[in-house]
């Protein structure tokens, strides 16, 4: 099953392999390595210690950081494309996943359970581990495709936008595509 959420489209149904916010990251890796569920412990886990501990603490980069890794989805290459926008069609533009689906791109996908898990600790949690997937594109040299040329005011694909101008990328349009890239 998908769900739509503010920072894309997650599938939900994976387990949280019995690693609870009381049992602490290291509990879930332990879980996670003695389970069937992909490392889907692990990430719930790391979910509830962020959000239990917030985006200021010590461990939190390491935290985010691994969650924005499982969090990639689609075909990873250095210098290769992610795909960013609205999960829905935009008139004729498809929604980021399916565009990234369709051109073996990168982008962005949290499980329901971490996202849920996340929400729950707020907008800055949230965006910690989006920033953190971008960060991630842009020391792998990634360029990034935009669903359309004017996101949605207060949409996380406008936060991403203005991140990446912010990052030194520029909008650009080529053969009828907007694409942020790097100077």
């Amino acid at each position: 099953t998908l769900v739509a959420t503010g920072v894309g489209l997650v599938a939900t149904g994976a387990t949280a392999a019995g690693a609870g916010a009381a049992g602490g990251i290291a509990t879930g890796v332990a879980t996670a390595a003695l389970s069937d569920d992909g490392g889907a412990g692990e990430i719930n886990a790391a979910a509830q210690a962020l959000a239990r501990l917030g985006p200021e603490a010590a461990e939190a980069p390491a935290l985010v950081k691994r969650i924005a890794e499982a969090s990639v989805q689609g075909q990873w290459t250095e210098g290769g494309v992610v795909s960013l926008g609205h999960l829905r069609s935009v008139g004729s533009a498809p929604g980021y996943m399916q565009w990234a689906q369709e051109t073996s791109a990168a982008y962005f996908n949290m499980e329901s359970n971490v996202y849920q898990t996340l929400r729950t600790a707020g907008d800055e949690v949230l965006w910690a581990v989006n920033r953190a997937f971008l960060d991630k594109a842009i020391e792998a040299g990634m360029r990034f495709h935009l669903q359309i040329g004017s996101p949605g005011q207060g949409s996380y694909f406008l936060k991403e936008v203005m991140y990446l101008l912010e990052k030194g990328y520029e909008k650009v349009f080529i053969n009828g595509e907007w694409w942020m890239l790097p100077r």
